[in-house]
């Protein structure tokens, strides 16, 4: 079978490799001082060069890259990130004169273009989908010596493989575009530009001669359709944040409350929208069992069950979210459950703040060391006499049939994993820990999925 199966991987590894990028002939480095000679040479409309130059200082300072920046004399409307690691200039983000003529002097459509390209090189796009190429090659170059080996035509059996090989690819590449979809939302957002840009672009693009023609299942990209749609919701979600920020930080609790009651009506998976949720039964002074489950739902909302990940990661909330839950839990008194909740806090300072909030500082935080180690810091904690030790295994929880295991459900029925085994009682447990101790807490509160809203 080794014979067979070289030869196939090598053509389905080839057909698929990532062809070598480069910046085309036609396009030139842009900074402040060339405005001008772009003007001059391609007629190119100065406005536009500044709203060009200025949308890209603000995404990519907010993403953490600084690729360079080149403007393209091309009529099609499009824009590309160009990865070369090695190269001389190994990140470049080139834009059409033809994208700024079809955008007009919208800088919000522009933002959500380019957020969407600088999301791709700081998601490392080109590496990953690589990397995903070459195994989904090995996948289908077995498959193929296995359907020879057992009688198959040679030739019919790799027209095959590479079907499969390009099928599989065009998903990839179409995964990899939805999350520079969502991530570059989120960069365009925080760099302060309106969330409506990339619903607009893609509903004007969607009215162009191009974007008619037929998609297809090998397309690259996502159907605009898809886009546009998704695109629409999470501008939707952004203007419910707003509201229910100005509400929050004006104390009007009333009006938040009623905001958030119509955002979880509207966008149900929303991270932020269940944050509120929580804040407004804290200042409402609702039970604080009601306050954690509302953070429960913001934690596993932003964690990606929800909205995508990429597109709320970087709300103001989504870290607030965890803290908050953090110290909600040890104001119900679950001390063991706080302590796996406090593994989810990234920052230092959310820690601080959580020693401040609740006058707990009897816990150590013992960072990982190394990639692999550990997915998440450990923490040593001790009371009293008694110590409890979180270690990074998982088997305790996977032998009681724990099946992902979020560390704070486990003490409310309905909304998380089945107790023990039989004849035992309800077990706390962490899935990145060994250590799991039983629950001596009462019965368990009744599971609310929603929180009350009650005037």
């Amino acid at each position: 079978m080794r014979p067979l199966f070289l030869p196939l991987l090598a053509v389905v590894a080839a057909l698929l490799a990532s062809p070598a990028q480069a910046v085309p002939a036609n396009c030139r480095a842009m900074d402040p001082g060339n405005h001008s000679s772009f003007e001059t040479a391609w007629g190119v409309n100065l406005a536009w060069l500044a709203m060009t130059q200025d949308v890209y200082q603000r995404i990519s300072s907010g993403a953490g890259v600084a690729p360079a920046l080149y403007l393209c004399n091309d009529p099609a409307i499009n824009a590309l990130a160009v990865d070369t690691p090695g190269g001389p200039q190994p990140r470049i983000i080139a834009v059409n004169t033809g994208l700024l003529a079809f955008v007009n002097g919208d800088a919000d459509q522009l933002a959500a273009v380019m957020g969407h390209e600088i999301a791709h090189l700081s998601l490392r796009h080109r590496a990953r989908k690589t990397a995903a190429y070459e195994a989904h090659a090995h996948e289908v170059a077995r498959d193929w010596a296995r359907a020879v080996v057992r009688g198959s035509r040679s030739r019919e059996s790799t027209l095959r493989a590479r079907f499969e090989m390009v099928t599989r690819a065009r998903a990839v590449d179409r995964d990899a575009e939805r999350e520079a979809d969502d991530k570059g939302f989120s960069l365009a957002v925080s760099a302060g530009f309106n969330p409506d840009g990339a619903r607009k672009f893609h509903e004007k693009w969607f009215q162009t001669q191009e974007a008619r023609k037929v998609a297809s299942y090998l397309d690259t990209h996502p159907g605009l359709g898809e886009r546009s749609g998704y695109s629409a919701r999470l501008e939707r979600n952004e203007a419910f944040r707003r509201d229910a920020e100005r509400a929050f930080m004006a104390r009007d609790s009333r009006r938040l409350g009623n905001h958030v009651e119509r955002w979880i009506a509207a966008v149900p998976d929303s991270g932020a929208a269940a944050y509120y949720a929580g804040m407004y039964l804290l200042m409402t002074g609702k039970r604080q069992s009601l306050v954690s489950e509302a953070f429960e739902d913001a934690v596993t909302f932003f964690d990606g069950e929800g909205l995508s990940r990429l597109s709320q990661e970087d709300q103001y909330e989504a870290r607030m979210a965890a803290l908050s839950l953090c110290v909600s839990l040890h104001k119900e008194g679950k001390r063991q459950l706080t302590l796996n909740c406090l593994q989810r806090l990234r920052h230092s300072e959310d820690v601080e703040q959580f020693r401040v909030a609740t006058g707990w500082r009897d816990f150590i935080l013992v960072p990982s060391r190394g990639e692999g180690v550990s997915a998440r810091p450990l923490y040593a904690a001790q009371e009293g006499e008694r110590e409890v030790f979180l270690t990074n295994c998982s088997h305790v929880a996977k032998e009681r049939g724990m099946k992902d295991v979020r560390s704070w459900r486990g003490m409310r029925a309905g909304r998380g994993p089945a107790s023990g085994a039989a004849g035992s009682g309800m077990m706390i447990c962490n899935p990145h820990t060994c250590d799991c101790e039983p629950y001596e807490g009462g019965d368990p509160e009744p599971a609310v999925r929603a929180p009350r809203f009650e005037r």
